[in-house]
Formats: C-alpha cells, sequence, structure tokens
C-alpha cells in the first residue's frame, strides 16, 4: 500500500501523538482526511536530481587537443599515448564524464 505523506499543522493522535511540523506518512484515505480537516497539509514531492549531462563525441569537434588532453588528465582517463584525436575523445565518452 502506498503511504502519502502530511505535515502537520497542529498536534494530533492518531495511534501516536504527531506535533506541529512533524511528517508522516498514511494511508491516502487517512491522509486526505487530515488534510480536509486541515489537520495536515500535503508534501511537496521531492524534485528528483537530474541526471549529469554526459559528453559526447559531437562535444569535442572544435576542440583542439590541448583541452582534450587536459581534460583526460583531470579526470584520469587511460589512453594510449599514440592515440589520436578521436581515440581521445571516444576515451572521455566512454569514461563517461560529465560536462
Amino acid at each position: 500500500m502506498k503511504k502519502i505523506a502530511v505535515t502537520f499543522l497542529m498536534s494530533h493522535t492518531i495511534g501516536a501523538l504527531y506535533n506541529e511540523g512533524e511528517t508522516a506518512g498514511f494511508a491516502p484515505e487517512v491522509a486526505e482526511d487530515l488534510i480536509k480537516r486541515e489537520i495536515a497539509k500535503p508534501v511537496k514531492a521531492a524534485k528528483k536530481p537530474a541526471e549529469p549531462e554526459l559528453y559526447a563525441a559531437d562535444d569535442f569537434k572544435d576542440e583542439d587537443e590541448a583541452v582534450i588532453d587536459a581534460l583526460i588528465k583531470k579526470h584520469k582517463v587511460t589512453v594510449a599515448a599514440a592515440a589520436d584525436k578521436a581515440a581521445k575523445v571516444a576515451a572521455i565518452v566512454a569514461a563517461k564524464i560529465a560536462k
């Protein structure tokens, strides 16, 4: 059963004493009753953090190798010493480094 979280606007007893400002989860019908009677208010759902945006190969089409090398060094990406620009970019993308 999915619970609905509410924050109490005043002290109230529902099996236990809940004080003003406390948050608890209840069955939907109980939570709706508390909200309707203005004993509690619904808790706003927390926003899910955005997924980090990862580098893609196209992000490097205009970059010179010095910038790419600096990024490789900063994030300790492993690449062959003789790797060309495309191989370095592929290594960065494969390492899933966030922008």
